[in-house]
């Protein structure tokens, strides 16, 4: 019986669905830590804290719940921090409370979280994003958001050298990435 209710759910979500097509861009911080690692001793050789750009683009679907006063959404985006060097893939889901609307105009917040590919440097890696904002519909057609990303555990590339007379194993960490974003997107 429960899941004829969520089907039905689901269902009537989708008649009430708005599709959209977006751009992101924002400024990340993000912590940059070098391993070495000769026969076997391990040993943190260098920490850099980098400033970046992060530009993506997004497509998606809002479902709307309670009169309009509750939202569900879930987009898939790609982008890169040029800071960095890496690219991602990303599928996530947010939900919103609205917190003023108009005829036209709504004001919310949301919170969300993201799954993510990461590739760097022909390496790529799995992880997450936690995700939480405000958003401003404009005129029915248009949302303007500013959140905050805090992307979830770390990825990391290896390499090695030649360091003199012998060999030594490179492990970059990206320990945390931090982004503000700015966003826009077209609701149809």
């Amino acid at each position: 019986m429960k899941r004829i209710i969520f089907v039905i759910l689901v269902l009537l979500s989708c008649v009430e669905a708005r599709f959209f097509v977006g751009v992101d861009g924002g400024v990340s911080y993000s912590m940059l830590q070098k391993d070495s690692d000769f026969f076997g001793n391990a040993k943190v050789s260098d920490t850099q804290y980098l400033i970046g750009g992060y530009i993506g683009v997004n497509l998606g679907s809002e479902h709307y719940f309670a009169r309009d006063s509750l939202l569900f959404r879930w987009f898939l985006s790609t982008g890169g921090d040029i800071g960095v060097g890496y690219g991602d893939l990303n599928l996530g889901i947010d939900f919103m409370g609205t917190l003023y609307k108009s005829e036209n105009s709504a004001f919310g917040a949301f919170i969300g979280i993201e799954m993510s590919t990461v590739f760097m440097d022909w390496v790529s890696g799995f992880g997450g994003a936690f995700r939480v904002g405000i958003s401003a519909m404009v005129e029915g057609e248009s949302r303007i958001e500013l959140y905050w990303r805090k992307r979830l555990g770390e990825f990391s590339v290896d390499c090695s050298r030649y360091n003199a007379d012998h060999y030594e194993y490179i492990y970059e960490h990206y320990r945390q990435n931090d982004t503000v974003m700015l966003g826009y997107k077209k609701l149809f």
